[in-house]
């Protein structure tokens, strides 16, 4: 019998290689630096834009990529789908057999922004229909060269073949209880499921808007294959994950008044300047509950929320007061910095001011971020708190015998408290 891996995934660093160790990453490609706000999202206001969504595999028509262009220069686009397996290498599977339609789609159809300082051409491309179940990557090529990458963004399709149980708690230890929070894992399943033994069977639980993961090596579960359940049973630390801390926010939907958390605006340059109040390293502070939306992000504009032509770009400069006890580097994340290398997230300390500093270019919105670092550092800066208000997803993967490829049968995102 095989031992089932099960993945937490914790918020923390994230480096974004195309290709490492065969696995497909979410990226930006510096050869196309006009690119800018690449997501996936239904056609809704005020959407909630998380990184590597899941949607159910019948309601797929109603997601879109979406993706801005500053080079105002007409390009070639196409855009390639590739299913992957559980680990995001990319499956065995020939295109036909997963896909609808033909690969290497060509986009043309744009919309140019109204009225903004930064003009851009906003595409929205339909998500193209998958037959399968599974993790999926949307990889954007230029001028008919697959090698010309743009972007690679991931996501995942959900055939609903199981029913998750699962619940977040506070971590039943004592040196546990104020820091970590714990997991009860339970899932039923459909019977034209064939699973007589777990070794084809992998359950991965993540934070929201994260995509590192530490694996962690369990026993095989309690399996009832009369009723089709299955139930992961924690006795030591297999079910604890470190709470973390609430994320903390900046709006920037408006360049013409200051919004919750702006420190400064200037209107003065050819782009909006705006710079957050200073935070403070907040790992010795008791916890304080905020109103976050869990590391994502919503694209709008204060004045004109009706139409997502009207968000401009805006600098937004970060502030930060620390004192590490060590010099390691200390960096910005978020939902919207997971496609972009560590090398243009780092804090960097302007020594006149004591302050740590990063100005990012940003569409206009609300935004989710935290400071992050090394394990300690990440610790000293944000702090765990076990009341933390967090969210989490589990994914069920399962190969069927006699397939080739990961399917997904189960998913849940789960809230605590």
């Amino acid at each position: 019998m095989g031992r089932i891996a099960l993945l937490i995934t914790i918020v923390g660093l994230t480096q974004l290689n195309y290709l490492s160790f065969g696995q497909i990453k979410s990226k930006l490609f510096d050869s196309h630096p006009g690119i800018q706000s690449v997501y996936l999202a239904k056609q809704e206001e005020q959407f909630i834009i998380k990184q590597n969504p899941v949607i159910n595999i019948e309601s797929q028509q109603n997601w879109f990529i979406n993706f801005d262009d500053l080079d105002l220069n007409y390009k070639n686009y196409y855009l390639r789908i590739v299913h992957c397996d559980k680990n995001w290498v990319p499956s065995p599977l020939n295109e036909i057999e997963y896909l609808s339609d033909f690969n290497d789609i060509p986009v043309r159809d744009f919309d140019q922004s109204n009225g903004t300082k930064m003009p851009y051409k906003h595409y929205e491309i339909p998500l193209p229909k998958g037959k399968l179940s599974g993790n999926y990557t949307a990889i954007l090529y230029a001028n008919r060269n697959k090698k010309d990458t743009v972007f690679a963004i991931r996501y995942a399709l959900v055939s609903s073949l199981s029913n998750v149980f699962s619940k977040v708690s506070f971590a039943n230890q004592n040196e546990y209880r104020r820091t970590h929070q714990s997991f009860q894992l339970t899932f039923s399943y459909q019977p034209q499921l064939i699973i007589n033994d777990e070794s084809n069977l992998n359950v991965f639980v993540r934070k929201s808007n994260s995509n590192d993961s530490e694996p962690l090596k369990l026993d095989k579960p309690l399996h009832n294959v009369q009723d089709r359940i299955i139930q992961y049973q924690f006795f030591g630390q297999e079910g604890i994950v470190p709470a973390g801390n609430e994320f903390r926010i900046i709006d920037l939907r408006s360049s013409q008044q200051r919004l919750s958390f702006v420190s400064q605006l200037n209107q003065q340059g050819e782009i909006t300047e705006i710079t957050t109040f200073p935070e403070s390293a907040q790992g010795n502070y008791p916890y304080v509950q905020r109103n976050d939306i869990n590391g994502s992000y919503i694209i709008a504009n204060y004045e004109n929320p009706q139409n997502k032509l009207f968000a401009d770009y805006v600098y937004c400069k970060f502030l930060l007061k620390a004192n590490p006890m060590k010099d390691e580097p200390i960096y910005l994340s978020g939902g919207f910095s997971n496609l972009l290398p560590l090398s243009k997230l780092k804090m960097e300390k302007n020594e006149s001011t004591g302050l740590y500093e990063k100005r990012l270019l940003l569409k206009q919105g609300i935004y989710n971020y935290r400071f992050v670092g090394s394990k300690d550092l990440t610790e000293y800066l944000e702090g765990n708190h076990s009341q933390t208000e967090n969210e989490y997803e589990v994914l069920i993967y399962f190969q069927q015998p006699g397939t080739r490829y990961d399917a997904l049968i189960g998913y849940q995102p789960v809230r605590f408290p």
